[in-house]
């Protein structure tokens, strides 16, 4: 086994007894004896989470507001359901940017730690990945939302630093909340059924299949991105903090 030193000072004082035992768990875990590994990988974590979380409800609230405006001035397509647009939907449509500046205004003024942090992120991104599913079930039942379900899977994955369980869960809820909404508006809302029996391109079922796998697809591919960087980003971390030590003998 090698033994290492560093030629930073050493802590003083009782204050360091936290992140001396961080440094020497991070420092079994490279399996090497260490005098002293720098600082937490969790501390560093947290601030780059911060910053993302704080870039990515930034830009979802611009786009929506955006989006948001322009619908107010350009007619929407009637459903192809025929079922008709209630006088509430402008209202019900804040529901996108609102959720977005509400997971703003709470990390700014709640200061949450990594956990409460991405948990907000999971909740912003279910939220909206269920309004979607739900509007395209009612009103363009017939159309595969490959391209919404793919933003919301891979923007958390490529830019918000965490754990795979969280992406599992967000792909997860990508699949079996298209199955839901879907069935449900087919069971519940008479325009919907009427327009499988006659109007659909393919048969409900058919639906179903090709959306559910096309999901599952890219809900997989989210979650080995997500492991992947997380996993890089770790190593990363772990170099440049060996990157601070000298090599004395094998």
């Amino acid at each position: 086994m090698a033994e290492i030193e560093t030629n930073r000072p050493q802590p003083q004082g009782g204050a360091s007894s936290d992140g001396a035992s961080t440094d020497l768990r991070i420092g079994r875990s490279l399996g090497l004896r260490t005098t002293q590994l720098g600082s937490a990988f969790e501390r560093e974590h947290r601030n780059l989470l911060w910053r993302r979380t704080r870039l990515v409800l930034s830009i979802g609230l611009v786009l929506n507001l955006l989006l948001y405006a322009v619908t107010l001035f350009v007619p929407l397509n009637s459903p192809v359901t025929g079922l008709a647009v209630p006088g509430w939907k402008n209202w019900a449509d804040l529901l996108y940017p609102g959720s977005f500046a509400l997971a703003l205004a709470w990390i700014h003024l709640g200061k949450p730690g990594v956990a409460a942090l991405q948990i907000a992120v999971l909740l912003v991104a279910a939220l909206n990945l269920l309004a979607g599913l739900t509007e395209v079930s009612l009103t363009q039942p017939d159309v595969i939302p490959g391209f919404g379900v793919a933003l919301v899977l891979f923007i958390p994955a490529a830019f918000i630093p965490w754990r795979e369980k969280y992406q599992v869960a967000l792909s997860t809820l990508a699949v079996a909340g298209y199955i839901l909404t879907l069935t449900a508006s087919y069971l519940l809302v008479p325009e919907v059924q009427a327009f499988w029996s006659g109007g659909a391109v393919r048969s409900f079922g058919e639906q179903i299949l090709i959306s559910s796998v096309g999901s599952a697809l890219l809900g997989a591919t989210s979650v080995f991105v997500t492991r992947t960087l997380y996993g890089l980003r770790k190593t990363a971390f772990r170099a440049q903090r060996l990157g601070n030590y000298v090599l004395h003998k094998e």
